[in-house]
């Protein structure tokens, strides 16, 4: 984690002139280092996820708007199959 905040606040030279990095790590190893970061939040997550969660009550909730426009679209399909 050091090594990936050391990167964030090094900025970049171009020609003799050090910029500052504002925005992050500039370059095509941004998006890595973000992953190798938030590994550590996605194991976490995954945890707690696990802890909280209970196997015997699994509920899933259809959103009626979109079952409308399921069940739209399969008229539609079965129309077009005819």
């Amino acid at each position: 984690m050091d090594l990936y905040w050391k990167l964030v606040k090094a900025g970049y030279v171009q020609g003799k002139i050090k910029y500052e990095s504002l925005k992050g790590v500039p370059g095509i190893i941004s998006p890595l280092l973000s992953n190798i970061y938030l590994h550590e939040l996605d194991v976490f997550m995954e945890k707690l996820i696990q802890n909280k969660s209970d196997k015997s009550k699994l509920i899933s909730k259809v959103n009626p708007v979109m079952a409308k426009y399921s069940n739209k679209l399969n008229v539609i399909f079965q129309e077009s199959k005819s």
